[in-house]
């Protein structure tokens, strides 16, 4: 019997870490990051979701996110890093 991770339609949590095979198309750098959360009511936050779509909840609970930052050094696989 598969298990949970094991099913296409869940979230792999651990692959935004892994490298990905193909060459990188650019660079940059994230600097001063700020990340804010709100909880949100999981019936206030469906009626703004499409249905499509399912809402990923922390101890049944929906939260709202922003993430602030800055990027540095941002340019293609081409572009020299400094000129």
């Amino acid at each position: 019997m598969p298990g949970p991770t094991d099913r296409d339609d869940v979230l792999n949590r651990l692959s935004p870490g892994q490298r990905p095979d193909e060459r990188a198309i650019g660079y940059q750098r994230w600097r001063s990051l700020l990340f804010l959360h709100w909880p949100v009511p999981e019936e206030e936050l469906r009626l703004l979701i499409p249905a499509s779509l399912s809402l990923d909840l922390y101890d049944n609970t929906a939260y709202v996110g922003v993430v602030l930052f800055a990027m540095e050094g941002v340019r293609s696989r081409w572009w020299p890093e400094r000129l």
